[in-house]
């Protein structure tokens, strides 16, 4: 993606828009093919990790305590703080 492409003689070429807009759709799509395939594995992950009873629990209780902080706001009409906790 260098700006030329390499015509049928092998010489340098100006890209056209069509070279451009191949280039653009094709890393895209390359981009989202990998994209999905890394959330399938980070999904994999997940799961085997939830497979700890430990780290589950913590989980759990760690999503109940920001549940409660977050509950108290909107019901106090407040906007959360950049840590997370109540102002």
């Amino acid at each position: 993606m260098g700006g030329e492409r390499r015509g049928r003689a092998g010489a340098a070429a100006p890209m056209t828009r069509l070279d451009r807009l191949i280039d653009e759709v094709t890393a895209r799509t390359v981009l989202t093919g990998v994209s999905q395939a890394v959330e399938k594995i980070a999904e994999e992950i997940a799961k085997e990790t939830l497979k700890d009873s430990a780290f589950r629990s913590l989980l759990q209780a760690t999503v109940k305590a920001r549940s409660r902080v977050l509950l108290e706001q909107l019901l106090a009409d407040q906007p959360p703080d950049a840590n997370g906790g109540q102002p």
